[in-house]
């Protein structure tokens, strides 16, 4: 009886739609002035929590989660607070289930992907006979895994839930079941697609395979034209080209001859040189391969005008341009050279540069930027369930981009940047971090309330309780000494985001614990423990490569194995290509987008972060007060 009248008086107190009229007797609910919501089984949301404010535990309870599930597609912020005043505990075991799948789908919606693994998990969903439960469960794990980019887990999940949905069903899903495909790995495709009866799931499996990076364009076309003709009405025919032959004759032809536009002299000579021993690297592991490669035309672009260099290497029979490295070089490019040649370009454009380059439907633009990475702090950040970020970055023009790029994607993303910061150059951290989190002002009340009344208090001082994560750019060096120090001005326990600069590209166990729990994106070339062939062969020419200048040396080697891959990246969205610097992938404005991996230190080592983690979360709070009454 007791979650009866809980229940009853959250939904007369919180509820807009409840009005209590009459200067005596029984209280009536009015309904007739609230605005019009869809009908569901012939009862609106607001029909269903009256009946619930005037029925029996735990009919009550069933009629508020149907009335949440209306409300769905028109309130989800109601949707969800009328849930609150059930106790999950007390409810049967048939309403146990429709609750959690009714939570875990408004947490989906929400961007609460952590809620989504905490409502599934739980023994009335997973020992659920229900096929539809258990398909939706399925789903929704998978579309959770997808967006912390665990594409296996992903996948385990859609094979269980994809034979249990007809195909109306199976196309509400269709986007997110074919993002998981593309990053699966080809070797567990054809194995899958081997085991796989006739059905749908064989086609996509199929599908699938033909999109994996490896294959030249001309034989992944003809493989899937071959698709097409055996599988005719399969869902999977939205991702097939529109114009085979078309594609097939913008791409048709192999460049025998590539110039490569660098700073080999002046102030960027290193940077320059680093790439390009990463490109002839690249092109050796083809040439020993036995494969056709192209006759490099290496130019010096130092105190050159570009164009002319451009029009030089077009002369000298260059078919395609990798370079120039120089963001301002980049912008410079005359739309003319632009639309006789492709050129990759290795340095992004600014949105205020050159319109015409943009434009260029032959202009590739790809680099390592770390305001990319802090774009993806910020949408992980927010997918582990942050909403109040602190900002830590260095005062230079570098850290004010970092800055800026993370909190663009932070307020679309719908969090509140509560403390931004810069720090100076030999800052003192623990005295900066103390003054951020208010812990001086906390320590300053002690003080007073001490004088005042002579005698010692034994009170420990306290931090700023409103922010939830806090992200950081900095050297390795900088890093050692700002997690230690936020951990000493009481915020060890908040979760700490940086960009990959905070790792120096070897493992230094001893120092780096002074780093642990920090999250980092990084990059396939930098993660320990997974040395590609071709890595091992940059580093034995070039020992150098595992030094600071490494991730160019990737940047080059990338840049190699991209140029006969525009085509097909652009042409086949969702195509990628696994590089050193990360899964690459070409946009709508033919930028190179770079996926990378979510690493976090332990005991001073880097080791994949986990999707799943120990979380204080509403769960907590709900039992808390339930232990309390």
């Amino acid at each position: 009886m007791r979650q009866k009248h809980i229940i009853r008086h959250v939904l007369v107190t919180i509820s807009l739609a409840v009005l209590v009229t009459g200067c005596s007797g029984p209280a009536r609910i009015r309904t007739d002035s609230l605005p019009s919501v869809p009908v569901k089984g012939q009862k609106t949301a607001d029909q269903l929590l009256t009946r619930a404010a005037n029925s029996p535990f735990p009919e009550n309870a069933a009629l508020i989660i149907q009335a949440s599930d209306i409300l769905m597609d028109t309130d989800i912020t109601r949707a969800k607070s009328i849930l609150e005043p059930i106790i999950y505990d007390d409810l049967p075991t048939h309403l146990k289930e429709t609750l959690a799948m009714q939570q875990a789908s408004i947490a989906e919606q929400t961007g609460q992907n952590w809620e989504v693994f905490e409502w599934l998990d739980r023994e009335a969903i997973i020992n659920s006979a229900d096929p539809a439960t258990v398909a939706k469960a399925h789903a929704l794990r998978a579309k959770a895994y997808n967006r912390f980019g665990e594409y296996p887990a992903a996948l385990d999940e859609w094979l269980g839930a994809i034979p249990l949905l007809s195909r109306q069903q199976q196309a509400l899903y269709q986007k997110e079941f074919w993002q998981t495909l593309l990053h699966a790995p080809k070797s567990r495709l054809d194995n899958l697609a081997n085991q796989t009866p006739e059905g749908d799931i064989k086609g996509w499996l199929q599908l699938a395979s033909l999109y994996q990076p490896g294959a030249p364009l001309d034989q992944q076309l003809t493989g899937l034209q071959q698709w097409v003709k055996s599988w005719p009405t399969h869902p999977g025919n939205v991702y097939i080209p529109d114009n085979f032959n078309q594609i097939k004759s913008s791409s048709s032809i192999r460049p025998e001859k590539i110039a490569v536009l660098l700073p080999l002299t002046g102030n960027l000579a290193k940077v320059g040189i680093s790439i390009r021993d990463g490109i002839m690297a690249a092109s050796y592991e083809e040439f020993r391969q036995q494969k056709k490669t192209p006759e490099l035309i290496i130019l010096d672009t130092y105190n050159k005008d570009i164009n002319q260099l451009a029009e030089h290497a077009i002369g000298q029979g260059a078919k395609l341009i990798i370079g120039p490295l120089d963001k301002n070089n980049v912008a410079r490019i005359n739309s003319d050279i632009a639309a006789r040649i492709p050129i990759l370009a290795l340095n992004y454009l600014e949105d205020k540069d050159s319109s015409i380059n943009h434009a260029s439907a032959t202009l590739f633009q790809f680099g390592l930027s770390t305001e990319d990475e802090a774009r993806m702090v910020a949408a992980r950040a927010r997918l582990d369930g942050h909403k109040r970020a602190m900002v830590l970055t260095p005062k230079t023009s570098w850290g004010k981009k970092v800055a800026q790029a993370f909190q663009q994607t932070w307020d679309h993303g719908g969090g509140e940047v509560a403390i931004q910061a810069e720090y100076e150059k030999n800052a003192e951290f623990s005295q900066l971090t103390g003054k951020l989190l208010h812990v001086d002002k906390s320590h300053e009340r002690t003080r007073k309330l001490t004088r005042l009344l002579r005698e010692s208090l034994g009170f420990q001082a306290r931090r700023r309780q409103d922010i939830d994560m806090i992200f950081i750019a900095s050297s390795p060096a900088e890093a050692r000494q700002i997690k230690p120090a936020l951990s000493y001005q009481f915020a060890g326990d908040i979760p700490v985001y940086a960009t990959s600069t905070v790792f120096s590209g070897k493992t230094y166990a001893t120092r780096d614990q002074d780093m642990d729990s920090i999250r980092v994106p990084i990059m396939p070339w930098s993660v320990p423990g997974t040395t590609s062939q071709l890595e091992l062969d940059i580093t034995k020419a070039w020992p150098q490569a595992r030094g600071p200048y490494g991730t160019l040396y990737a940047l080059g080697a990338d840049a190699y194995k991209l140029y006969p891959k525009l085509q097909q990246l652009q042409n086949l969205p969702g195509s990628q290509v696994e590089g050193l610097t990360g899964w690459l992938s070409i946009n709508a404005g033919r930028r190179v987008d770079r996926e990378l991996t979510w690493q976090i230190f332990k005991n001073g080592r880097l080791v994949p972060l986990p999707v799943k983690q120990p979380k204080k979360s509403h769960f907590d709070a709900v039992a808390a007060k339930k232990t309390q009454s």
